[in-house]
């Protein structure tokens, strides 16, 4: 039997990728204060001051979102490296996603509220399964058959979630750090959210 490995493989430890998001976020916090200061001080002596803080600040920060893009750029390229054995599934693949959100649908328990939506909600839970068909049921000749299947299925749809967010998270990045770089917007709150939510806590499990 083939042996499956994680769908993600990051170049350096998830902890370490949390670490760099952090500091992303913290920058991108103090980016916005000094942008809200400058405004206050108009055009005194200290906004002068403050612009040169704002422009170290955008380069310190821009140099970190391109290390964060850089890895999840590297998640994406294992997330289509890793869609394993696609061509027995052909096009029941595309139907993994719904039919799997659908299957573990969100209820009213701890868990259910602890997610933001259906699709990580089920990640979640296919998580899960996907851990306890490992620890105890491929071993067992009988049901390897029916569970290695499940498992599969599983394993194609953590997968395909994996790389969804990842491509759209690249691509969000991608755009804030133009942003930064081109200088032509400020930078608000609603920026923060770019570096929190759901998608975040799939990327990072």
């Amino acid at each position: 039997m083939q042996q499956l490995q994680s769908p993600y493989k990051p170049t350096m430890p998830q902890l370490e990728l949390a670490d760099i998001k952090s500091n992303c976020q913290r920058n991108l916090k103090h980016l916005i204060y000094l942008q809200n200061q400058r405004r206050a001080f108009g055009y005194s002596s200290q906004a002068v001051d403050l612009e040169w803080q704002i422009r170290s600040q955008t380069g310190l920060l821009i140099g970190e979102l391109r290390t964060l893009q850089d890895e999840v750029r590297t998640l994406v390229k294992n997330a289509k490296n890793h869609r394993w054995r696609r061509w027995l599934f052909g096009g029941f693949l595309a139907t993994f996603v719904p039919v799997v959100r659908k299957l573990f649908r969100r209820g009213n328990d701890k868990e259910s509220l602890a997610s933001s939506n259906n699709t990580e909600y089920a990640f979640r839970k296919s998580k899960g399964l996907l851990q306890r068909i490992k620890d105890s049921v491929l071993g067992h000749h009988r049901l390897a058959s029916i569970a290695f299947f499940v498992f599969s299925v599983m394993y194609v749809f953590q997968n395909e979630v994996t790389l969804r967010v990842a491509k759209t998270m690249q691509k969000r990045l991608k755009k804030l750090s133009q942003r930064l770089e081109y200088g032509n917007q400020e930078i608000d709150e609603k920026d923060l959210k770019l570096l929190d939510g759901w998608r975040w806590r799939v990327i990072l499990w």
